[in-house]
């Protein structure tokens, strides 16, 4: 048992002075090719050496209570500049629809403006076609009157008559009866002056 024991620590001691050996070849080695120098090795026994850094210290009480409503304040405006973005956004929203209302209601009273100036123009077109057919009425109803009434008689009530009406009479009734009337017309005590009397012969003549 001594023996093996002896072995043993002769094996250590022999180990121990290889690896010794080894450290300083290698030492000796990573010197001379200025991998490692002995200015780096200062430094890194002064590294090892420093003291360690201490902890930071504790935040003051006042300190941390003037972070503490600096933070409020923060999330206080960030309230309420997120109200204030809703509340535009709200806005914009209502004017936009605002906007689309009243460009509606401009398309509605156009088509309403369009629809009463058809209405107008319908209107004025019927009660021209009235007006002209109670016209044309009235002269069919007074032409068998005007036939039958002497020529004197028919001049003596068409002088407070304008002038383009006696002449629309005159193509409406027959040529004699026309003819009867234009010379009733001519006579020299007659109330129809020379000059209007010309007058309503150029327009018979057009």
């Amino acid at each position: 048992m001594k023996a093996m024991l002896g072995h043993a620590w002769k094996g250590l001691q022999v180990g121990s002075v290889t690896l010794v050996a080894i450290l300083l070849a290698l030492i000796l080695f990573l010197t001379i090719s200025g991998t490692v120098t002995l200015e780096g090795l200062d430094r890194a026994r002064t590294a090892m050496a420093t003291k360690p850094v201490p902890p930071p210290e504790p935040v003051p009480k006042d300190l941390e209570a003037e972070w503490e409503k600096i933070r409020a304040v923060r999330e206080r405006m960030d309230r309420t500049f997120a109200t204030r973005e809703e509340e535009l956004k709200s806005f914009q929203d209502k004017t936009r629809l605002d906007l689309q209302r009243m460009e509606k209601d401009r398309e509605d009273l156009e088509k309403l403006r369009a629809q009463a100036n058809l209405d107008l123009a319908s209107v004025k077109a019927e009660r021209t076609l009235l007006t002209e057919e109670k016209i044309d009425a009235v002269t069919e109803a007074n032409l068998p009157i005007f036939s039958k009434m002497e020529g004197q008689e028919l001049a003596d009530l068409m002088v407070s008559w304008k002038d383009p009406e006696i002449v629309r009479y005159l193509r409406l009734l027959k040529a004699s009866k026309s003819a009867e009337v234009l010379q009733a017309m001519q006579q020299p005590n007659g109330t129809y002056p020379a000059a209007r009397l010309q007058q309503i012969v150029q327009i018979l003549r057009n």
